[in-house]
């Protein structure tokens, strides 16, 4: 009877832990740009983790055009945790708690400016031309 009972609670330990494995496998983050308003004062680009993963965004940034002055650095987030989204302003009247800037960083009327979200290795996680209008 201890025996039938050892190989039960074995079974059922060995299935949670493979079910822990892959819950966390499947589990991911997925951060998106899911707004950019270039025409208003403030700009603001608001991003969201679309996901069912917290990310760190440590070594993290947004980019426009050119990358190496226009960069916000996405550190200062922390984490994003799942379905949280967080809006960052740029521009004169910006007054949000994340800010890119006082000056305008889509407004320069460069058909080519871009943003785009850039992670702690450098790949491009995101990335999109921008049409702005004024």
């Amino acid at each position: 009877m201890i025996k039938i009972r050892l190989a039960v609670a074995s079974t059922v330990a060995i299935a949670l832990a493979l079910a822990a494995i892959f819950s966390v496998e499947g589990a991911r983050a997925d951060i998106q740009i899911v707004h950019l308003g270039c025409t208003g004062d403030p700009e603001l680009v608001i991003i969201e983790n679309r996901g069912d993963a917290v990310q760190e965004l440590a070594g993290w940034e947004l980019q426009s055009d050119p990358p190496d002055s226009q960069v916000f650095d996405l550190t200062v987030l922390g984490a994003l945790q799942p379905e949280a989204s967080v809006s960052i302003q740029s521009g004169p009247s910006a007054s949000g708690v994340f800010n890119w800037g006082p000056e305008f960083v889509f407004r320069d009327d460069d058909p080519t400016d871009y943003v785009r979200i850039v992670d702690d290795t450098g790949g491009c996680r995101r990335s999109g031309q921008l049409r702005p209008r004024h």
